[in-house]
Order: structure tokens, then C-alpha cells, then sequence
């Protein structure tokens, strides 16, 4: 009952928004929003309000997810699939887009410093989604060895640095040993038996939440779960012979499995996290190594996340053993878009200067030290990026005039532009950049 509240308070909220007819409900429940089937029952009774019919809706979208069924993993009795909908294939557009754009920023722009910051980030959020408790300060302080983690959790949070670290440089092919090696480091002293670290299980396991119920069962059989594994790793490889399958949604597809197979007994979320972002670059989309996924996948709930995972493995009530990977590529390309605004934001961040002088040097524009000196300033993001003709004068040490002169060559060679904040009486200076 309460669920059905919430739906209802939802509709209310998004009143513009509210379909008026099958076809409208239709795209809304499986192509805007692709909701499982429970969820569209939980509409039912918001859908005949809107004079629609109920029946007719459920049989066009059953129809439909039939129709763009796309199988991209098989083994023994169990099938998984995807639906490529309209709405998926324009996010993984949408990321091809702003990966492009960003492109040239990823050419030897980006600073080891931006790089170590966002595997700081990486490190702690991913450890945190699994349980560790600590801080980004702390984090920074780890990852530049200035002291030694102090108990498990901060074991976690190094260590998942210094994963990210250990694969940032190789462009092997996803395997075993890579793996393996990838786990020993990520859970290094942080296991209850450390001759698990780095080790697949020989024994069934189960996933339990925190009140020890138990919400996922891993295949038990560990002859099946190793071939199941060796059969995940071959999908990766190209095939001539199958519809070829986008490398986004491969690598998204590839983070579900290796996480239903679960072939650790512990620290199989982070490790494939890390495998995800790996994966991403493997294919070249290189920028996602400037991104914290798993800072998204925290801010966005962890338990979002997890209902991902738990939608796809109970998709097969309606079709046994056939389960639907779209919940999963719904929510990690959702996750992936908004990483990409946030490395955006990060780029503008860390390189203003650096597009400043790019443009000067296209326009054949010869800087003097001092106005070199001005953008580097104004670049700061401690100074909120703008500056007084005051305050850069207390900077130099020199007077004002003097300032004003090499802020009236900036403007000309609109490099520097002149703003008047709101509700502020004086006028400050900021670099000509769209950002």
C-alpha cells in the first residue's frame, strides 16, 4: 500500500509528464523508464485513472521486450539478454558524444596529480559501498604513503588505490591471471583466511545483506562456476560469426556476470568495479580512468545499485532461466553520463590554464611572464576563478595601473573578460572560457 502511495505522490510530482494514452504509457514504462514487471503492476490502478487500459499496455511492452530480445550470454540452461531500446542506445550515443569532445584533453593534458586524485576517490568510494568506513582526507593521506593504514577499512580503501595504480599503465586482454592478480591486491590483509586473496572459491557461497538474510546465491557447483567464468572471458573476444555487441554495453554486461558468477569468496564488488573501469579503457575509452564510478553509484544510494543486480536475477520468475541485463544497463549508463558531466566539471577545474595558453598559442599570442602569471591566478579554484583588479595588485606587489594594463591586453585578446556578479558592487576579472 505504501508503495502505491509513493506512485501516486510520483505522478503528482511529474504531472506534465503523465501519460494520457497506451502508446504514451507504453514508451514510459519500458523505453523513457524500463521498470520490471512488478513495478509496472504497482501502476496499474495510476494507469486506469488516466483511462487507459491496463491489459492492452502490459501486452504491447511484454511484446515489444520479445521482439528486441538481444541473447549475449548462454551457458547450459541459463540465457542472458538484453533489450535495446531507443532511450539505451542514445545514452551510449550521448557518451561516444562527450567522450569525443573531451578527447583532446586526454591527449597528455591530464597531470598525474588528476589521475592520483581520482583513484583517491575511486579507492575510498568503492571500499565504502562494500562497508569500510573512513574519510577522503584520510583516503589522500593513505594513497601518498604518509602514513600505514591503521586497521581493515583503510587497508581497503589503499588498497583499491593501489589496484587502480597496478592496472593503469597495461592493456592486457582481460584473464586469469589478471584477475587473480588484481584480487590479491585489492584485498590484501583484509580477508578473514588471506589464502582466499587472489584465489577463485572452492566452496558455495552466499550473499547476504546486514541483517544476514540471504538475497543471492552464486552457482554452488565450482566446476560450473570456473567454466562459466572461462565462457565470460571468451564473450569478450570478437566473433565474426555473432551481431556484433557495442564495447560499452560489453563491458557493462561482462560487470553483471562476473558479479552473478561471483567467483571470490569476498571482495568480488570491489574487484569488479575496478575490472569495469579497466575494461572501459581496454576498448579505448581512456576517460573513464578519470572517473570515480563508484562515487556515483554511493551518491546515487548504494542500494540502488545493488536493486540493479537483484532485478536481473529475478527477471527469469517470468521466464525461467531467462534473465534481462537491461535493469543493469539502464542503471550503469545512467551512472556512466553522470561520471562523465562530473569529469567534465573536473577538467574545467583542472584545465583552464592550460586551455587559455592552447588558445593563445593557436592565435600566435606572445604572453608576458606577468599576464602568464594573471591566468595562472585566475585559474584557481581557490580564488572562485575571479579576482579585483585590488586583489591581483596585492598578488604582484605592483599598482594598480600597472595590473589594469596587462588586464586591457587580456581582454583585447579576449582572453580575459570583465564581470559584474549580482548584487555586487565592483567588477572582476575571469578567464574567457566557456566551461
Amino acid at each position: 500500500m505504501k508503495k502505491l502511495k509513493s506512485h501516486h505522490k510520483e505522478i503528482l510530482m511529474n504531472a506534465k509528464k503523465y501519460p494520457t494514452t497506451n502508446k504514451q504509457w507504453a514508451k514510459y514504462l519500458t523505453i523513457q523508464n524500463y521498470y520490471t514487471l512488478n513495478e509496472i503492476e504497482y501502476r496499474k490502478s495510476l494507469i486506469i485513472e488516466s483511462n487507459c487500459n491496463f491489459d492492452k499496455i502490459l501486452k504491447t511492452i511484454v511484446e515489444y521486450r520479445k521482439k528486441q530480445k538481444n541473447m549475449v550470454f548462454e551457458f547450459e540452461e541459463k540465457n542472458f539478454y538484453f533489450v535495446e531500446t531507443q532511450e539505451l542506445q542514445n545514452r551510449i550515443d550521448k557518451i561516444k558524444k562527450i567522450w569525443k569532445s573531451t578527447k583532446y584533453f586526454a591527449q597528455d593534458k591530464f597531470t598525474l596529480e588528476l589521475l592520483k586524485e581520482t583513484l583517491i576517490f575511486e579507492g575510498y568510494y568503492s571500499s565504502t559501498i562494500e562497508g569500510a568506513n573512513s574519510t577522503i582526507k584520510r583516503a589522500r593521506t593513505l594513497a601518498k604513503g604518509y602514513e600505514e593504514p591503521k586497521n581493515k577499512d583503510e587497508m581497503m580503501v589503499l588498497n583499491n588505490f593501489k589496484a587502480l595504480m597496478e592496472l593503469r599503465e597495461k592493456n592486457d586482454f582481460p584473464n586469469h591471471n589478471l584477475i587473480k592478480n588484481l584480487h590479491k591486491i585489492t584485498t590484501d590483509k583484509t580477508l578473514e583466511y588471506e589464502s582466499h586473496s587472489g584465489e577463485y572459491r572452492k566452496e558455495a557461497n552466499e550473499i547476504v545483506d546486514s541483517n544476514q538474510k540471504v538475497i543471492f546465491v552464486p552457482p554452488a557447483n565450482i566446476d560450473t562456476m570456473n567454466k562459466m567464468l572461462d565462457s565470460l572471458l571468451q564473450s569478450l573476444e570478437p566473433d565474426d560469426l555473432k551481431k556484433p555487441i557495442d564495447n560499452i554495453y560489453k563491458s557493462i554486461i561482462f560487470h553483471f556476470l562476473f558479479a552473478y558468477i561471483h567467483p571470490f569468496i569476498d571482495g568480488n564488488g570491489r574487484t569488479v568495479r575496478i575490472l569495469f573501469t579497466y575494461l572501459l579503457k581496454y576498448y579505448g575509452y581512456d576517460m573513464f580512468y578519470y572517473i570515480s564510478l563508484s562515487e556515483i553509484i554511493y551518491r546515487k544510494k548504494a542500494k540502488d545499485y545493488y536493486k540493479a543486480f537483484i532485478d536481473v536475477e529475478r527477471s527469469d520468475l517470468n521466464e525461467k532461466n531467462n534473465f534481462d541485463i537491461t535493469y543493469f544497463l539502464y542503471y550503469m549508463t545512467d551512472v556512466m553520463l553522470k561520471g562523465l558531466d562530473i569529469l567534465k566539471n573536473r577538467i574545467n577545474t583542472y584545465m583552464r590554464e592550460d586551455i587559455i595558453n592552447h588558445i593563445a598559442s593557436e592565435r600566435d599570442i606572445d604572453l608576458t611572464p606577468r599576464q602568464q602569471k594573471i591566468v595562472k591566478i585566475l585559474s584557481n579554484k581557490d580564488n572562485s576563478f575571479m579576482l579585483t583588479t585590488n586583489d591581483l595588485s596585492k598578488s604582484f606587489k605592483v599598482a594598480q595601473r600597472t595590473i589594469q594594463k596587462d588586464l586591457k591586453l587580456l581582454r583585447d585578446f579576449e582572453l580575459v573578460k570583465r564581470v559584474k556578479p549580482p548584487k555586487q558592487g565592483k567588477y572582476y576579472f575571469k578567464l574567457n572560457i566557456d566551461l
